[in-house]
């Protein structure tokens, strides 16, 4: 009988020890799930944490090198523009002082005209042509000189000229090179001018900048100001050539429409010129020779020179 009691003791100990443990071992895995799961939600916080510091971090740089980069941008723009006007000045101090300030909000027409119109040796190379036309003149005006290729083309000729041009920027680098040019309005200044004290004008790429209503005004003003039989030289895009339509014309932003030809030679008879002779110029073909896989007489209608020269002479 005792021996009997000890065992039901030991059986009903060894039930509790298996139900402890058995408890045990649930409470155990209940406390690591809930470590678990509790790490699980620290590290995705963390992770959370770290990249939106990362993003940041990263946004911060980001920003911090946009400054630096738009910082040296305005930099090397701005000793790009001195670089270029040094060039062209030659190192004249007070010219360069002159033109380095651009008006309130003006843009680097300097540049411009590098980039849009072109190198200032290729220009003097197309405008070569007009030499020998203003051949024996003594007083030529040259209408928006611009950066003055063709006053040195004329003071290389030994022809007298002297150039008006809206720019002080122009105007600087133009007499910076020896050459006289006056910063004005075209139009005051060739109303201020005595009747035929000029017996040549030269106006490029000029008139495509002006008001439809004011082009009749300038050759009316151009034909009172010559002398008689003096010469009159326009040159302008072609709107016949439907090339500059998709290439020239529009890349220039104070174009404001394109002279047809027969138009200008009709305001030029009504103010008084005659002798009017009319040259194609620059082929298109030769900028986009694409253009060779049409046919001749398409091309030809279409798509001749990019630009015209007018040029009439005082009756």
């Amino acid at each position: 009988r005792y021996l009997r009691a000890v065992a039901e003791l030991q059986a009903a100990f060894d039930q509790r020890v298996r139900e402890g443990e058995a408890g045990f071992g649930y409470r155990l895995a209940q406390a690591e799930s809930a470590f678990r799961e509790l790490a699980g939600r620290q590290h995705a916080d963390f992770s959370r944490a770290l990249t939106e510091a990362r993003s940041e971090t990263e946004r911060q740089i980001s920003e911090e090198f946009r400054r630096i980069r738009l910082d040296l941008e305005r930099q090397i723009h701005s000793e790009l523009r001195t670089l270029r006007q040094r060039l062209v000045l030659g190192g004249r101090p007070a010219a360069l002082e002159r033109a380095e300030s651009p008006p309130a909000g003006g843009l680097d027409w300097l540049r411009f005209a590098e980039g849009f119109r072109g190198s200032e040796a290729s220009v003097k190379a197309a405008q070569r042509r007009y030499v020998e036309d203003f051949r024996g003149c003594r007083r030529v005006l040259d209408l928006g000189c611009g950066r003055g290729e063709f006053l040195e083309l004329m003071a290389e000729a030994g022809i007298p000229a002297r150039g008006v041009d809206l720019s002080a920027e122009c105007v600087a680098l133009v007499r910076a090179k020896g050459l006289e040019a006056e910063q004005a309005d075209l139009f005051e200044y060739l109303d201020g001018l005595a009747d035929g004290s000029v017996d040549g004008i030269f106006c490029a790429h000029l008139i495509e900048h002006l008001a439809p209503e004011r082009l009749p005004r300038l050759i009316e003003l151009a034909a009172r100001k010559l002398a008689r039989d003096g010469l009159l030289a326009i040159e302008t895009p072609d709107p016949a050539c439907l090339a500059i339509f998709a290439t020239h014309f529009y890349a220039d932003p104070t174009h404001v429409r394109p002279v047809p030809a027969s138009l200008l030679v009709f305001y030029l008879e009504e103010a008084g010129f005659g002798g009017i002779e009319v040259r194609r110029l620059a082929p298109a073909v030769e900028t986009e020779p694409a253009l060779a896989e049409l046919p001749e007489a398409f091309r030809s209608a279409f798509f001749g020179g990019l630009d015209y020269a007018v040029l009439a002479r005082r009756l």
